[in-house]
């Protein structure tokens, strides 16, 4: 796992915990976050040890709103690691931003060594992650 950026307080191994949010403002959960960075476009990855076959991830966003500076994003993408590149996933369904649910995106199956979320941060907020699922 790594990232752009992570706030000191969270790590980027909550979003692969398991743990099951009960709401996008779940406090009682370890998350990642980019937080401070507000209005950038960030990343984080997660790298396979062998090859590994994907055909879908769920996202569960962060959103500590009214009060906190976590929102969703305004949009973000899925790609794929071939040897050092990073490639768009292909046939990609919506990228979804919804509070309170899993975000599901389907894309062509492929085989690879890792998945990296790009994520374009509103203007004047941060944003993060419950947790992210991978299936094949």
């Amino acid at each position: 796992m790594n990232a752009s950026h992570v706030f000191a307080n969270d790590s980027v191994e909550a979003l692969v915990d398991g743990i099951e949010p009960k709401s996008s403002h779940d406090g009682s959960i370890p998350r990642f976050t980019w937080w401070d960075h507000k209005g950038t476009t960030e990343w984080v990855e997660h790298g396979f040890a062998k090859p590994t076959k994907a055909s879908s991830v769920a996202v569960y966003w962060f959103d500590d709103g009214p009060n906190g500076g976590c929102r969703a994003p305004s949009s973000w993408k899925l790609f794929y690691r071939v040897g050092e590149s990073w490639l768009p996933v292909e046939e990609a369904s919506a990228a979804g931003t919804e509070p309170d649910k899993y975000n599901r995106m389907q894309f062509k199956p492929v085989e690879t060594t890792g998945l990296r979320i790009e994520a374009q941060l509103k203007p004047n907020y941060s944003a993060g992650i419950l947790e992210w699922k991978i299936a094949e």
